[in-house]
């Protein structure tokens, strides 16, 4: 029970701070990323009661948090959402309409790895005086660079993981893979979401981040007798120590 209050505390904090920093995408990809665990989490070994108690407990001491703090910050830029959108040509939507013409252009080979800023000019239609670098749609973005195969098979990996990652969670009986597998799908499905309207992909520091949990995801779903077999069969050249 302490360990579960630790862990709790932590989140709350950690949410509280995203909620504050006012990042719209970021808000809403860790609600869809805490109602991913809270899902696959409701078939864990805890007491209905607990899980209910847990859940409850969070969002209240967040909301907490956040009036204590101030919430008219966060507010006030949720609210300037609607007046981008209303500026014809001057909003995301624009840009995603013109890196389609770029994916219909080249649909199978795409325009290149990182050329985006380079061949966008060429049906750009938004922000006329200004040089575009991103899609703000790593979707899109991925889909004009690599062309339709190279993005069916970038995020067909990702979403397979995932998958894979789910199915293992509900199989995994050690409570460390269980919790590796709730952390990994939760991270997973924060990155996907807040790709719709941002570049994360082609930040390195957020794109090693997520290599890094795809690797975590793909190894704990593995048979624990395959990694072991994998693992001798790379050091064959050594001699055991009893030996």
């Amino acid at each position: 029970m302490v360990s579960l209050a630790f862990w709790l505390f932590l989140a709350i904090l950690l949410f509280a701070t995203l909620v504050l920093s006012r990042s719209r995408m970021g808000i809403i990809s860790a609600l869809v990323s805490l109602v991913a665990i809270l899902s696959l989490a409701g078939t864990s070994s805890l007491r209905t009661r607990t899980r209910a108690a847990a859940a409850a407990l969070f969002f209240l001491a967040v909301l907490g948090l956040i009036v204590w703090i101030g919430s008219e910050p966060v507010m006030s830029r949720f609210e300037t959402l609607g007046q981008e959108y209303n500026l014809s040509g001057q909003n995301r939507i624009s840009i995603w309409r013109d890196t389609l013409g770029l994916i219909r252009h080249h649909p199978l080979l795409g325009t290149g790895l990182g050329s985006f800023p380079v061949v966008y000019p060429s049906v750009q239609t938004a922000f006329l005086t200004l040089l575009v670098e991103h899609a703000h749609c790593d979707y899109l973005e991925v889909v004009s660079d690599l062309g339709l195969p190279g993005g069916i098979l970038v995020f067909g990996s990702i979403f397979w993981v995932l998958a894979k990652t789910v199915r293992h969670y509900g199989n995994a009986e050690e409570h460390f893979d269980k919790a590796v597998s709730l952390g990994c799908v939760g991270s997973i499905a924060a990155i996907l979401v807040h790709g719709l309207a941002d570049f994360n992909l082609y930040i390195p520091a957020n794109t090693l981040v997520l290599t890094i949990i795809l690797a975590m995801a793909r190894s704990s779903a593995l048979p624990r007798t395959a990694s072991v077999e994998s693992f001798g069969e790379h050091c064959t050249g050594f001699e055991h120590p009893e030996r």
